[in-house]
């Protein structure tokens, strides 16, 4: 058996979807607040489990970036670039 192939606008489309909290599509939202379009609705509906993985694991990945660059401000609200990359 082989493995479903990640499609890199399938993982965007839906790190950039605001879920509003809801798994109902009538709900989601992009940043600027419109509704997604119906193919972009029927690439979220067609999502790949290992898709799916991939935006937790992106997400995941920006929730920790985030708290690394909270714990690195000083006190009167800079913060210091200290990234690494591989």
């Amino acid at each position: 058996m082989t493995t479903p192939a990640v499609r890199p606008d399938t993982v965007a489309l839906l790190v950039g979807l605001d879920l509003n909290g809801s798994f109902d599509p009538r709900n989601w939202t992009h940043p600027d607040g419109q509704p997604p379009t119906i193919s972009e609705l029927a690439t979220a509906r067609n999502a790949t489990f290992p898709e799916i993985q991939a935006v937790t694991d992106q997400l995941r990945h920006a929730a920790d970036d985030a708290r690394n660059q909270a714990a690195l401000a000083a006190p009167d609200g800079t913060i210091a670039v200290t990234r690494t990359w591989n």
